[in-house]
């Protein structure tokens, strides 16, 4: 039987995360504070019958309808004080939203939010009601402590715990990975393959070198990590290395600046047994002037629309990889360089980042346009995510990672352990909570660090089991928002030439 450690209620603190999770949010210990019982249906199931084929009267059920899930709910109680105003009175009146956070530990620092076993988040929360205890007494026998209470409903509730890691695929893989990515959304197992949301994992390699040579690989797992394949991307020569990758829709869409077009293939295709599919290239729509390829790629969330940006400025739309891209700015938006990295919020909303400090922005899908950066011409952005229209952050080769809250209008630096040396590689949200950052170090040495907090605060992994291989870098990181704690990061080892994969999970 596996080592099971039951929860005791005195082993629970709260916090709460007035505005909800931000960079400059912090998360409040509620030190005489408790969480109540979390309430959530799953969904009533209604049977569909139909009459029996056997027995007169009697009915079969040939299939079900299965409801939405309800909004989590909980109790939040706290001792009325007589001397203080009430947080929780206050909070309800406000009426805006917060994060609720219940720290599970027994042997950690109880008002540090950063130390815990395991804890559960409730997130974008309303105070649905307030109430107190009776206030006074006629009697000796009344006279007793006042509590006060909350009943909250949140939008979405999970667990995290510290993350565990380990290396993979290192018989797989041997040459550096350069980017990464989760293709994969929960199923029962009606219409694919039984998944929780996370299992379908994809990275992409440089050519290996040689005589002869090897085009770039395509690595992936469709288990979570734990069984790896490889393929050629075939339409790649050995002189043309690839940049970065997407999931769109039932395609996965490699861009390379060397070749000046994108790469795509059925997903499909990629089941462990299929040998060596076949990939197209297509170069429609793409500028072929030197120092005019397609750098980097995001997908929409809707699956309908990428977006492609790449040197020289240029920036492209793409609805059908099958029939190329559409030009969208001639390097108006920047006219300085390359983008090194862009996000697509939404199918009108993304924005781009790269060398020289340039950032742009689109809130139409179809007109970019340059916003003021973080920092100035000397400092390489090398990547960016968005959180929202107004909140984005956006690493720089300087080290530090930057943050805005209104669209760019105002930048702030965000500290983090190291920060200010090195190189921010990469930037993943898993979620509004859970965010991850990859840094190399001067010395050099790739790390990944978590923010449980929106961007608050950033611990140096790992936090758990395990321990992150010797490296030289990291340049990718692929997060999932079906489950915060499962996190792929892809890099350089430490013997500067083979490639690396390492796994955080729960």
């Amino acid at each position: 039987m596996a080592k099971f450690n039951p929860l005791k209620t005195g082993n629970t603190r709260v916090f709460l995360v007035e505005g909800r999770a931000r960079p400059d949010h912090k998360p409040a210990y509620q030190s005489a504070m408790k969480a109540g019982s979390v309430s959530q249906s799953q969904g009533d199931v209604e049977k569909i019958e139909i009459p029996s084929d056997v027995e007169v009267g009697a009915f079969t059920e040939v299939a079900s309808i299965r409801g939405q899930a309800d909004r989590p709910t909980m109790t939040l109680t706290g001792l009325y004080a007589a001397d203080l105003k009430s947080e929780l009175l206050r909070l309800a009146k406000k009426r805006c939203a917060v994060d609720v956070h219940i720290n599970i530990g027994q042997c950690t620092d109880p008002s540090d939010h950063n130390k815990y076993t395991k804890k559960v988040i409730i997130e974008d929360v309303s105070l649905t009601s307030y109430g107190t205890d009776e206030l006074g007494a006629l009697s000796g026998d009344e006279n007793a402590k006042v509590n006060e209470t909350a009943d909250i409903s949140g939008r979405e509730v999970y667990e995290i715990i510290p993350v565990k890691w380990g290396e993979r695929a290192g018989d797989v893989i041997t040459t550096e990975l350069i980017d990464a990515v989760i293709c994969d959304t929960p199923s029962c197992g009606d219409c694919q393959t039984e998944s929780g949301g996370c299992s379908k994992f994809f990275a992409i390699t440089v050519a290996a070198g040689g005589s002869p040579g090897t085009p770039p690989d395509l690595v992936y797992s469709l288990d979570s990590g734990t069984t790896w394949y490889a393929d050629d991307i075939d339409t790649l020569a050995t002189a043309e290395a690839p940049d970065q990758l997407a999931c769109f829709g039932s395609y996965i869409i490699v861009v390379s600046e060397a070749a000046q077009n994108l790469h795509y293939n059925l997903l499909s295709l990629f089941d462990g047994t299929t040998p060596d599919a076949d990939w197209t290239a297509i170069a429609t729509g793409f500028r072929t002037d030197v120092g005019t390829g397609p750098t980097c790629i995001s997908s929409a969330p809707s699956g309908r629309i990428a977006f492609i940006a790449g040197s020289g400025g240029f920036i492209y739309k793409m609805t059908d990889p099958t029939a190329g891209v559409t030009l969208l700015d001639a390097g108006v938006a920047n006219p300085l360089g390359v983008y090194n990295d862009i996000d697509a919020w939404s199918d009108e909303f993304a924005v781009a980042v790269g060398a020289a400090g340039i950032v742009a922005k689109t809130e139409n899908g179809d007109v970019w346009a340059a916003v003021t950066g973080p920092v100035g011409i000397a400092v390489d952005l090398t990547c960016v995510v968005v959180k929202s229209k107004t909140e984005w952050f956006v690493g720089g080769n300087d080290g530090n990672l930057y943050y805005t809250l209104d669209a760019g209008v105002t930048w702030a630096t965000k500290a983090f352990l190291g920060s200010g040396a090195g190189s921010v590689e990469a930037l993943s949200i898993a979620n509004d909570s859970i965010m991850y950052m990859a840094h190399t170090t001067a010395a050099p040495l790739g790390r990944i660090l978590r923010s449980i907090d929106g961007g608050y605060d950033w611990v140096v992994c790992p936090e758990g089991l395990g321990s992150l291989p010797a490296n030289d870098k990291i340049n990718a990181i692929a997060s999932c928002k079906h489950n915060p704690d499962m996190v792929f990061g892809v890099g350089l080892a430490d013997d500067a030439s083979d490639g690396f994969i390492v796994v955080g999970s729960d």
